[in-house]
């Protein structure tokens, strides 16, 4: 169990740190950068797809790792729609 909170920890943040990095992007309107940094949390998410499903990390720990990604998608959404107005 231990090993895999550290490996939960671990994602939690690089994708949290990602995903303020792409927000600050597409708030400065760089919406190829904001491209590339969505296509890598993207792969962060499939890789934690993959950690589940052989195990290594528990179901609630799919899920908060899931809120996570979802809260950026609508902060990202909701940024698009007021950059577009």
């Amino acid at each position: 169990m231990q090993r895999t909170q550290i490996f939960t920890d671990a994602v939690l943040s690089k994708i949290k740190d990602a995903s303020i990095h792409a927000l600050i992007l597409l708030e400065r309107g760089d919406f190829n950068a904001f491209d590339a940094a969505a296509q890598k949390l993207k792969g962060m998410l499939q890789t934690v797809v993959a950690a589940y499903a052989v195990g290594m990390i528990s179901t609630a720990q799919h899920r908060q790792i899931q809120f996570v990604y979802r809260t950026f998608r609508k902060q990202a959404d909701a940024t698009f729609i007021q950059l577009s107005q």
